[in-house]
């Protein structure tokens, strides 16, 4: 768990404590100050008394971490740290824990660390740029925050598939590109790409997501891009993208309950549309994955092995991979088996021959299209009046909302496609996406996909 200047006050509690604390310390409060500070009770109210970390950076050098969220900056932080620190406010135990042990070096040997060090080779641990930190605040019960101040975009720098299962094998953050470096190398493409997260922004501290689980408020996410371009990845991430959807269903918006709205199979679905050439599985469905799934009677968890497959194939743009992973709890081990699916998938899903590694796989091509669809779809439902949340291929909505909300979420991948295909002077497929909705009180609704063959042209149609 760690600081991030990402808070503001939603009620009177926390603004009250928000403008005490300021007092306290004798710091004029402006936005600045307030988000700091409101961040820092954020993080203490969850923290719940146990310690937290903070990234303090080596010496108080510049941070670049802290220079993707606007509005703030790495000395007002430090500023404010240093006086809740001052003011008994906040507690770092990892300078407390080195001055104990050099308290303890003294009482046994005699000598002063660096005296110890010259004497028994023993460096000192040297301390962490990332601090850990313990939050002496009472008043918090009645406080609500709501994170509303995320970095707008973020750039990844370039790995491969198999080197970001390696990263992430080894709990190894993913390097991002600096700020200054992403604004002067895709200059109006930056601006365009975060347009409209300001826009969604704006709008959703109107009308921002509740969680009542947590008790705080979301109304905020980043848009991450992939592989040092603005041209591969952009799906929208806010706290909401990594909660459970069992949890996330009992979210509400304007007090009121929740659905999700669910592309079915949107991957292999995209990359259909986006090479024109139609899945073999029927003129209708509601999903897609399961005519391939029909044909391994045999095999334990068909479903989920047939997804852990295409999840490969389209992540390494490989359609020719001949054996799953090696990555912790991976479902689908047996080779046999992988080839298996791998070769009835190539079979009736003809695009996936398409996939290559310089550009059309997940990570580069497929995960922008799919991100654009869903940004289209924010923009055009909020035109309409309709709050929509995104996580990666679906929208969650207030549950009153879904007609609407399912509607436009397939008329814009339809649009999409149609105008891509157009582009590309490729034959026109389109269809209507096969979606599924979910809500605390309802259970999973799939409704049907199909070709609109009469958008197909004949060699298309008579292939399907």
């Amino acid at each position: 768990m760690h600081y991030r200047p990402s808070y503001l006050p939603y009620n009177k509690a926390a603004s009250d404590l928000v403008q005490s604390i300021a007092e306290q310390i004798g710091l004029a409060l402006n936005q600045k100050h307030e988000i700091v500070l409101a961040s820092f009770l954020a993080m203490a109210k969850t923290a719940d008394s146990t310690p937290f970390y903070w990234l303090v950076g080596n010496e108080n050098r510049n941070l670049k971490f802290y220079s993707h969220y606007p509005n703030v900056g790495v000395k007002v932080i430090n500023k404010v740290r240093g006086l809740l620190m001052e003011h008994g406010l906040l507690s770092d135990t990892t300078k407390r824990k080195k001055e104990l042990l050099e308290q303890q070096i003294m009482e046994s040997f005699g000598v002063t660390p660096s005296e110890f060090e010259l004497m028994t080779g023993v460096k000192q641990p040297v301390i962490n740029p990332t601090s850990e930190v313990t939050a002496m605040v009472k008043g918090l019960d009645d406080a609500i925050f709501v994170e509303a101040n995320l970095p707008l975009a973020q750039v990844n720098e370039a790995e491969t598939w198999e080197e970001r299962l390696d990263r992430k094998s080894q709990g190894e953050q993913r390097q991002r590109m600096g700020i200054s470096k992403v604004k002067s190398t895709f200059r109006s493409e930056y601006s365009k790409a975060v347009r409209p997260v300001k826009e969604m922004t704006a709008y959703w501290q109107q009308h921002p997501l509740y969680n009542p689980i947590q008790k705080e408020y979301y109304a905020a996410a980043t848009r991450v891009f992939h592989n040092a371009s603005i041209k591969s990845g952009g799906r929208w991430y806010g706290k909401w993208s990594n909660i459970s959807s069992d949890q996330r269903l009992q979210f509400t918006i304007d007090e009121e309950p929740v659905c999700e709205i669910d592309l079915n199979a949107s991957l292999p679905t995209l990359l259909s549309c986006l090479v024109s050439k139609p899945m073999l599985i029927g003129e209708t469905w509601t999903d897609a994955y399961q005519c391939l799934v029909d044909q391994l009677p045999n095999i334990e968890n068909a479903r989920d092995k047939v997804k852990q497959v295409f999840v490969e194939l389209i992540g390494t743009g490989n359609p020719n991979k001949r054996e799953p992973s090696k990555q912790p709890n991976n479902i689908l081990e047996n080779v046999e088996e992988f080839t298996l699916i791998r070769d009835l998938a190539l079979d009736m899903y003809p695009a996936l021959n398409d996939l290559n590694k310089e550009y059309f796989n997940f990570i580069d091509a497929l995960s922008f299209h799919e991100a654009n669809i869903l940004t289209n779809t924010l923009v055009e439902l909020k035109g309409q009046g309709v709050v929509a949340y995104p996580i990666h291929d679906c929208v969650l909505v207030k549950e009153k909302q879904q007609s609407i909300a399912v509607k436009t979420f397939r008329a814009e991948f339809s649009k999409y496609v149609a105008t891509y295909q157009s582009k590309k002077n490729l034959p026109q497929l389109n269809l209507k996406v096969a979606v599924s909705v979910e809500s605390k009180t309802k259970s999973k609704v799939r409704m049907q996909g199909r070709y609109l063959l009469e958008q197909c042209s004949t060699g298309m149609r008579n292939a399907i």
